[in-house]
């Protein structure tokens, strides 16, 4: 009996206490352009409030020093701008553009396409992955990959993954976390 209640008391900690908690402008952002995320329950992701810019502009962030990682998400709903319905991809590449290193001895910018098959699994109709060394005053972080994913009428969502390790475990982890709803 005891062990019975000790795990509902753990996992009502968890579920209640452990989630990242979404803003409420950013949750009807997310609403507003039909998209669901995954509740992060481990209790090393934190909220935090990155450097503003206009480089990479976001609607939420969140860390983990024990990931050592931070991402930033930033949704546009098309009802709040049409055009993005009509070319997603000059507005990705813009972003992408405006975020990655022009500094010497840079590695470059790689940037890929995601097959239809696994666009499926985030509901969308086109997306693309980057991987850049960002600006060193906008993070501290060595690298970043950006997820672009967009579905007509629906909008465009931006997410940023910036993290040290190219090798990070958990980068592929979060990634899917993410999608368009029906």
């Amino acid at each position: 009996m005891k062990k019975s209640v000790l795990l509902f008391l753990m996992l009502f900690h968890l579920t209640t206490y452990g989630q990242i908690e979404k803003t409420l402008s950013f949750q009807a952002l997310l609403d507003s352009a039909s998209i669901s995320t995954v509740k992060i329950l481990e209790s090393t992701y934190k909220t935090y409030k990155p450097i503003i810019s206009e480089e990479i502009p976001y609607r939420h962030a969140i860390r983990s020093k024990k990931e050592n990682m931070a991402i930033r998400y930033d949704i546009i709903p098309s009802s709040l701008n049409k055009i993005i319905d009509e070319v997603p991809q000059g507005f990705s590449f813009t972003r992408i553009i405006n975020a990655a290193s022009n500094e010497e001895g840079a590695d470059g910018i790689s940037v890929h396409s995601i097959r239809q098959s696994d666009l499926k699994t985030f509901n969308a109709e086109w997306g693309l992955v980057a991987y850049f060394k960002p600006k060193e005053h906008l993070t501290n972080y060595k690298h970043c990959k950006l997820l672009t994913l967009f579905k007509t009428g629906h909008g465009i969502a931006y997410i940023y993954f910036f993290f040290d390790d190219v090798n990070n475990p958990y980068l592929d982890m979060r990634h899917h976390a993410i999608w368009f709803e029906e």
